[in-house]
């Protein structure tokens, strides 16, 4: 299943920025067919690339891997950012 939410999650940040795979792979430094394997679920993603992956989008790896609504996820997590970054702020 996780599988599953990956795949679909890379996919709808893809379109999201407006990104091909070709786009994705040139950003990311790997092979088009790597993010092609990754987004058709026939490749899986190492490690290393999912933590790229959570660099490039400014998301947690959890997000990426396992969320099943990304859309409220991101949104969740930015407001949580928010706030930190408001927190922050009036303690300097």
């Amino acid at each position: 299943m996780r599988k599953v939410n990956f795949a679909n999650n890379v996919r709808y940040l893809m379109e999201r920025e407006g990104l091909t795979q070709h786009d994705l792979a040139k950003k990311l430094d790997v092979s088009r067919s790597a993010v092609a394997g990754w987004v058709t679920n026939r490749r899986e993603c190492s490690f290393d690339n999912l933590i790229v992956i959570s660099d490039f989008f400014g998301l947690p790896i959890d997000i990426i891997l396992c969320s099943t609504d990304i859309e409220k996820d991101i949104k969740k997590h930015d407001k949580k950012e928010l706030m930190y970054e408001m927190i922050t702020e009036k303690t300097r």
